[in-house]
């Protein structure tokens, strides 16, 4: 009886200590870009790029921090490169509500066609 007690508290007690661990940078970093807080998403895009420089997730919506800057040849420069990733993850959401439904290389490719030539 007290092995499976301690058994239960220490599963209870891993789940609990891996949970302070779960990454909510992704989140935070959506919910900055969404508020139009261009600094602070910047700042957390930029944080993912450092542990994965082909984050397309990242580096589309640091493009988009860009485009909304006017920094618009950084904009296009991450748009392309998501575009060379081609991820075929399906967009749930966006910020301005178009574009869901299709694969994230397909909005790339949209915003770069709706940059200023």
């Amino acid at each position: 009886m007290r092995l499976k007690l301690l058994a239960v508290v220490a599963a209870s007690f891993m789940t609990a200590a891996c949970s302070l661990f779960v990454d909510e940078t992704p989140q935070k970093a959506y919910a900055a870009l969404a508020a139009k807080d261009y600094v602070t998403a910047e700042k957390l895009y930029g944080d993912m790029l450092k542990s994965d420089a082909n984050n397309p997730w990242a580096l589309f919506n640091l493009g988009v921090v860009y485009q909304n800057t006017g920094r618009l040849p950084q904009a296009k420069a991450n748009y392309q490169k998501v575009v060379q990733l081609n991820p075929q993850d399906k967009v749930g959401e966006t910020t301005d509500g178009k574009g869901t439904g299709v694969t994230l290389a397909d909005l790339a490719k949209q915003n770069l066609a709706a940059l200023p030539k």
